[in-house]
Order: C-alpha cells, then structure tokens, then sequence
C-alpha cells in the first residue's frame, strides 16, 4: 500500500454491498475480499455520490430478480 491510499480495518470478509462499493467507488480502498452475503445495509453518509448509489440500487434489484427466478424454477 502506498501512502494516500485507503485502508478499512476489518477483521473478515465483508458483505457483497461493501465489495461492491469497493469496485465501483472513484476513491480506492482494500478490503480482504467478501462472502457474498447480502445483509440489511446502509451506506455511508460521506464520500458516495447519488450516482454511485442509484448503480448499487439497480444491481440490488437485478439480484431480486434473478434469486426470484431461480425460485420460481426450482
């Protein structure tokens, strides 16, 4: 890690909300990687811009969909 680089303290893998975040936030930061679990969440209130969100809001509910589908399938 370089200096100006943004580091989380975190002693596990991190919900799928965060990883997304992660990947598609304009400032980078590490984290040790996700589960894939998507738990209740909110952002963060600084740093996010509305565009960001209403990106994370569309593949939440791609998401919904999709674990709907395979629902209905199966």
């Amino acid at each position: 890690m370089e200096a100006g680089d943004g580091a989380i303290a975190v002693t596990q893998k991190c919900c799928w909300c965060c990883d997304w975040l992660r990947k598609n936030l304009e400032s980078h930061f590490m984290l040790p990687g996700t589960h894939g679990v998507i738990y209740p969440w909110d952002p963060p209130k600084v740093s996010v811009s509305e565009l960001v969100l209403k990106k994370l809001e569309e593949e939440l509910w791609i998401k919904l969909y999709d674990a709907v589908l395979m629902s209905i399938k199966s």
